[in-house]
């Protein structure tokens, strides 16, 4: 894809001004396509802009992305797209698997980045953990629903006579660890 292909651009090119320009055009070209409200309309624009997220990553340190002034505005933005990513069962988990890549080279690279700026990811970490974790849950619901005479449907039924409210209780008590 070419948002795929314009994040790959190598950083070598770049000065260190021009690096932190075109990672700020990255940052807002990625929140204007969350904000147009077409990656939940569109399959394959969606997907390539999951791979796209994940070539920013790969492409550029954590550290660079935190310190562009628009870092604070760009994360609230993925944090919700990534939650309304997992309420939406209709995507392909090609897709939400580089949704979660991205997730997990964000959150591998906090520790390098340096004292004194703040990547915020402690605040969403627990809050996307819990959420996929339940998306998933309500996919083997529904599931289960449509296939009630699997040989597996009581183990499956039984999750689900579970109180989900100690559920939400147990999942923030183990994202909070």
């Amino acid at each position: 894809s070419s948002l795929g292909q314009i994040a790959a651009i190598k950083r070598t090119l770049f000065d260190q001004e021009e690096r932190s320009d075109h990672i700020l055009r990255l940052l807002k070209a990625s929140k204007v396509l969350i904000e147009s409200g077409h990656l939940f309309t569109d399959q394959e624009l969606y997907h390539n802009f999951c791979q796209f997220l994940c070539r920013i990553k790969s492409t550029y340190q954590l550290q660079e992305i935190v310190s562009t002034i628009f870092y604070q505005e760009w994360l609230e933005s993925l944090v919700q797209f990534s939650l309304n990513s997992f309420d939406n069962l209709n995507f392909s988990n090609n897709s939400l698997h580089y949704l979660l890549l991205f997730w997990q080279k964000i959150a591998c690279s906090c520790p390098y980045v340096r004292s004194g700026i703040s990547h915020e990811l402690d605040k969403y970490a627990a809050a996307i953990t819990i959420s996929f974790i339940k998306s998933r849950l309500m996919l083997l619901e529904r599931e289960y629903h449509f296939e009630n005479n699997s040989p597996v449907s009581d183990q499956i039924g039984s999750i689900f006579e579970m109180n989900f409210d100690k559920l939400d209780e147990q999942l923030e008590a183990i994202c909070s660890l």
